[in-house]
């Protein structure tokens, strides 16, 4: 079944049948298939060599409720090989994408339809301006804020796809996120105050993945604070002035508006227009996050704080903000609870951020730590290029190196 011969002539019929029934059951052979890794390869090999990409995009539209369901259950799984040849596609077909959105609104109950055409969205590419463009200029964000309301509203335990169709909005809007670099985007993101959405969000505990898009989307605002926030701009206000003298003896006096400025980002900030997290309160929510048992959602969440420790930003300020909030522990705790390379890197590089400039409380905090400790001679020893460098670094600053002497090595 997984020959190229065989796939091969599946894909063809897909574009030479004409039954509906026999075109799902095509296409459920093809789902099928790609739970193989080696299946998948040959599979999108073929839809790449032949126009069975374009046929499927076009059985979206398809009013068969299944076989529009079984497409686009394909499409998604085709996403990440050729998410942007599926991109052009849609866009250029009649009333897509944004249909794939405005005509959720049409019904109260959600159907797997309307939960599967969110995801397919949330999944392609996220940077291809062209499908976010598409889909802000067709106003779906006010219909996609709206549902998730309806949803925070009437809870997600109703409805079997309620969390599915949630997870592809949540999805959809951090797309937006990405392409910040457009002024129309930075304006939607301003416009309805994306930072404050997904602070709300990230405290949705029925679902994992909402949490880490959340997430995701704090920690692409965050990193635009930086150049969003100014410097305040004090306007001198006139008490007094007596006409008919020479300048000179002018009485003049001046009152400075005081304005609060942001001591990460050095500049005027607020959650709406610079998205910064400080202001939306969302540091407490992220570090919350980092207790989860799912590793994805803590990489997410610690991610997002790291954008507060950039070398842009005031790091001794943000450092004591963060002391301030138990930061450093989290940080530890993740360390203890779980062993994934890539949370590894994120957290060593908080914590030597903090070693750097959190002076003796922090290096006493992460120095009384033995699981850590042990945990950094592990790294040291087997970790990979990044995580062994900055181990050692740590170890180093913490006066606490191994003894070559005494340390056995396998070569």
């Amino acid at each position: 079944m997984v020959s190229d011969y065989i796939v091969y002539n599946i894909v063809y019929m897909l574009k030479n049948s004409t039954p509906d029934e026999l075109l799902i059951s095509l296409i459920r052979i093809l789902l099928c298939l790609t739970k193989s890794s080696k299946s998948t390869a040959t599979i999108v090999s073929v839809i790449k060599e032949t126009e069975a990409r374009y046929t499927l995009i076009e059985f979206i539209n398809n009013p068969h409720e299944e076989l529009g369901i079984a497409a686009i259950k394909l499409l998604i799984i085709l996403s990440p090989y050729m998410g942007h040849t599926l991109v052009d596609r849609l866009c250029k077909i009649r009333g897509q994408p944004e249909n794939l959105i405005l005509y959720s609104s049409e019904t109260t109950q959600i159907t797997e339809r309307q939960a599967v055409s969110a995801n397919f969205l949330a999944k392609l590419p996220h940077e291809n301006i062209s499908l976010n463009l598409a889909l802000l200029n067709n106003n779906t964000v006010p219909t996609i804020l709206q549902s998730i309301n309806q949803l925070q509203r009437s809870g997600t335990r109703t409805n079997r796809y309620a969390i599915a169709y949630l997870e592809g909005l949540v999805g959809i809007l951090v797309r937006f996120t990405t392409t910040l670099y457009e002024p129309q985007m930075l304006f939607l993101a301003r416009n309805y105050n994306f930072t404050a959405v997904f602070t709300e969000l990230l405290m949705k505990i029925s679902s994992d993945e909402v949490q880490r898009l959340s997430a995701t989307g704090l920690e692409n605002l965050s990193a635009k604070s930086i150049t969003l926030s100014e410097p305040p701009k004090f306007k001198r206000t006139k008490v007094m002035k007596l006409f008919n003298l020479p300048k000179f003896l002018s009485f003049t006096s001046s009152k400075k508006r005081k304005i609060p400025v942001c001591p990460v980002h050095r500049g005027v900030c607020s959650s709406q227009n610079t998205f910064c997290l400080v202001e939306a309160k969302a540091v407490e929510r992220l570090l919350a996050c980092l207790n989860h048992e799912n590793a994805e959602v803590v990489e997410a969440a610690l991610s997002a704080i790291c954008t507060l420790l950039d070398d842009k930003v005031d790091v001794d300020n943000s450092v004591t903000m963060l002391s301030g909030v138990n930061t450093i522990q989290h940080v530890l705790n993740v360390v203890r609870e779980h062993k994934q390379e890539s949370l590894w890197q994120k957290s060593f590089w908080v914590i030597e951020r903090f070693l750097l400039k959190g002076g003796d409380r922090s290096a006493s905090d992460i120095s009384q730590d033995r699981l850590f400790h042990s945990t950094l001679v592990s790294a040291f020893h087997h970790g990979n290029g990044n995580s062994r460098e900055m181990a050692e670094r740590i170890l180093t600053r913490l006066n606490k190196m191994p003894n070559f002497s005494t340390t056995n090595y396998t070569l």
